[in-house]
């Protein structure tokens, strides 16, 4: 099981059924034109099968007079919508799709559509005083993104503080201080 180092995180994956698409070279061909991913994902088997998207950020270092980044909500929105488009061309399949499907783990190369399921998560580190502000974050990503993944039969994406994270079975552990 390789374990991936992020700021502020470590994430330990199941090896055949995890991809990071920064890895793969289709995609890699494009970062830096308007296109970014999601961290992490991953396929589960149980208890249902999921395709799992992880983001993870790390603001613990904030100190108590500091603001989070006034870009953080839009980029999470970029992020979201971009690897949803970029799963959404390996399942379609596009030309490039094609190529970033068979990169991907097998069970990953097909829309999960019911009884499966599709998972995007935020994970933040926030120090203890800021993790209040976690349902607003929350609200303000999915407002943003209701339309986006509306089409992909999602009501909401996942944000939540590292912890909540961690006792939710997330394969994150937040690095030491």
């Amino acid at each position: 099981m390789p374990v991936y180092a992020e700021p502020g995180f470590s994430v330990a994956l199941p090896d055949w059924l995890s991809f990071r698409l920064q890895d793969c070279e289709s995609y890699s061909t494009l970062c830096g034109q308007g296109l970014s991913e999601m961290d992490f994902g991953w396929w589960e088997d149980a208890p249902q099968p999921t395709l799992w998207l992880l983001e993870v950020k790390d603001y613990g270092h904030l100190a108590p007079e500091e603001q989070l980044p006034e870009h953080l909500i839009p980029k999470l929105v970029a992020k979201a919508t971009d690897t949803l488009l970029l799963l959404a061309a390996a399942w379609i399949p596009t030309g490039r799709g094609q190529d970033i499907a068979r990169w991907l783990p097998e069970p990953c190369r097909s829309f999960p559509a019911a009884p499966k399921r599709l998972k995007l998560v935020f994970a933040l580190r926030l120090p203890p005083e800021r993790r209040a502000l976690v349902p607003a974050l929350k609200d303000k990503v999915n407002q943003q993104l209701r339309g986006r993944i509306g089409l992909f039969d999602l009501k909401q994406v996942i944000l939540v503080d590292h912890e909540t994270a961690a006792r939710m079975g997330l394969p994150i552990t937040p690095a030491p201080a």
